[in-house]
């Protein structure tokens, strides 16, 4: 894969646009456009596809605490307790009740370092700001719609650049909603907010099951798959990187 993109740089500064054309399609990289006038609204996922790094609070606390729960039920539980009024006591609470775990102060305390120490192994990808505005600028309605256990993981607000081009009631993290990605709530959710049918919609996310799968049974317009390893050849549109967004979206007409 390094060698075709190596390959692929050295034949974009040397030779004609049509053998590019050719030789991304050879590769499978190769993206028509989408038509952008059917397109308001780009709906993204936060978690390794705004950003990277190592961030799995429910895998940790799987290990943790030996748990026989499959990941997407934990992950419903970690992700979709409502974060309210009571704060991290009332939300820590709920968890171990929900999960069963042992009731003692030892159990909140290695609970609170999970979340403290997994968040901390996350950040933003290099080119996301870039991406974004670029998008912006082009004429797309920018949305987050994350799976995030509490308010540490809230990276792309953390981010000063990114953070300017969001509209905060577009931003939407399941903590704050009690809902979790695929449930089709979340995705007719930031679209009534922004006042957007989601026909003319795109989601764009690294989980097929989350973000791909569960955008098309909500009834969302487009779908984009970010895939960096190539683990799902048969789904299209599918990108290796945040930034070949912009070789799929072209400029909106004004």
């Amino acid at each position: 894969q390094s060698l075709n993109k190596q390959f692929l740089n050295t034949l974009e500064g040397c030779t004609s646009a049509a053998a590019v054309v050719w030789f991304r399609r050879a590769l499978g990289c190769w993206m028509s456009t989408i038509d952008a006038s059917a397109i308001k609204l780009l709906i993204f996922d936060q978690y390794k596809t705004l950003t990277e790094g190592e961030s799995d609070p429910e895998r940790e606390i799987i290990r943790e605490f030996a748990l026989s729960n499959s990941y997407t039920a934990v992950e419903e539980v970690v992700c979709g307790t409502l974060w309210g009024e009571g704060g991290e006591k009332e939300y820590l609470t709920s968890l171990v009740r929900r999960l069963q775990l042992p009731d003692v102060e030892d159990t909140y305390s290695r609970l609170r370092s999970i979340f403290q120490r997994d968040a901390r192994t996350e950040r933003v990808v290099s080119e996301a700001a870039t991406v974004l505005l670029e998008l912006s600028m082009r004429g797309y309605r920018l949305a987050i719609l994350s799976n995030a256990a509490t308010p540490q993981y809230t990276h792309v607000l953390q981010d000063e650049r990114i953070r300017k081009l969001l509209d905060p009631e577009l931003c939407v993290f399941s903590y704050a909603v009690g809902l979790v990605k695929p449930d089709a709530r979340m995705f007719e959710l930031v679209c009534d907010r922004a006042g957007v049918p989601k026909a003319e919609c795109v989601m764009v996310g690294d989980s097929f099951r989350s973000d791909f799968e569960g955008s098309g049974r909500a009834g969302i317009g487009f779908r984009v798959l970010i895939d960096p390893k190539g683990d799902h050849s048969d789904v299209s549109p599918r990108l290796r990187s945040l930034g070949e967004l912009l070789d799929l979206l072209p400029p909106r007409s004004k």
